[in-house]
């Protein structure tokens, strides 16, 4: 976006601004803490699970939001479903 903007390229800047924008709904739409952080497992990066109150995505969901980003195809092949969801780490409240 940023560089197609730069360039002067206003359409490339228009269409890829909507398709990140489209990305973010998505991720709310699964609630976006936990979709963000199974994108980042996804994309092999483990930011653990959302801590309570927030539930972690069930498998379902899961495999709808990792069909949805396909879809999208801003990732290509960095792209994976997780073989196992990272493990909750206990965190003591501060």
């Amino acid at each position: 976006v940023i560089e197609a903007f730069e360039s002067g390229d206003w359409t490339t800047a228009r269409r890829e601004q909507a398709r990140s924008v489209e990305l973010v709904n998505l991720l709310y739409r699964y609630g976006f803490l936990p979709a963000s952080k199974r994108l980042m497992a996804m994309l092999g990066i483990d930011c653990g699970q959302v801590r309570s109150p927030l539930p972690p995505l069930n498998p379902v969901q899961e495999t709808e939001l990792f069909q949805a980003l396909q879809r999208l195809d801003m990732f290509g092949e960095r792209l994976q479903l997780p073989i196992e969801k990272p493990s909750a780490k206990t965190v003591p409240a501060i």
